[in-house]
């Protein structure tokens, strides 16, 4: 398990690397002017690094449903363990996920900090919402704000257009792939999305 977690890890810097400069290259190619600019994740170390290292001026989100499917799992969690009402589970959930949303993290952790030692079981959930929330301080503020300002808060956009240019052509069943052929058909067909068939290569989006 270590050995494949490892591999995972360095997988994921070496295609990383190669998504930060095309990421770059395509914000270029449109005029995105980074300083205005947003990046959402869902708080992956090497799209942090990405965005630090390409989109550093940039405003960085994290995604809010990521963040609260953590979180209430580790107050579903403590509900579950301690045996507590439907009623306590409710006014937690409305306390919690107001307080985030309004981007008033410490009491977050302030409330989940109190229910350590309180649980019956391992406290998975709860021990991984308080790192969670650490590792992740640097991209979280107030949604609220960030909402109204017009800015996403979700990454919904992006699982979207995963599965239109690449779920919906590649994964059909019994389909294998060579990385190399992926890599160009994927490349076709963004240019094809994109409707980038008129243009020279070395003017689209993705090469």
């Amino acid at each position: 398990m270590g050995k494949q977690k490892r591999f995972g890890e360095l997988i994921a810097h070496v295609v990383g690397k190669a998504l930060g400069v095309l990421a770059e290259a395509a914000a270029r190619e449109v005029g995105l002017d980074e300083a205005n600019s947003v990046v959402v994740a869902d708080g992956a170390q090497w799209i942090k690094q990405e965005a630090q290292q390409h989109f550093a001026q940039a405003t960085h989100i994290l995604d809010w449903f990521h963040l609260w499917r953590v979180v209430r799992k580790a107050i579903c969690e403590m509900q579950r363990e301690q045996h507590y009402s439907d009623t306590w589970l409710r006014q937690q959930i409305a306390e919690i996920k107001s307080w985030l949303w309004q981007g008033e993290v410490e009491e977050a952790v302030k409330r989940l900090q109190s229910w350590q030692g309180q649980e019956k079981g391992e406290g998975k959930a709860l021990e991984a919402a308080l790192t969670y929330l650490d590792q992740q301080r640097d991209w979280m503020g107030s949604y609220e704000a960030w909402r109204q300002a017009g800015y996403p808060v979700g990454s919904g956009i992006i699982e979207r257009a995963v599965a239109l240019v690449i779920n919906r052509r590649m994964k059909r069943r019994g389909m294998r792939w060579k990385r190399a052929n992926a890599t160009a058909l994927v490349a076709l067909r963004t240019a094809f999305l994109n409707t980038d068939w008129q243009r020279e290569p070395s003017n689209r989006a993705f090469l």
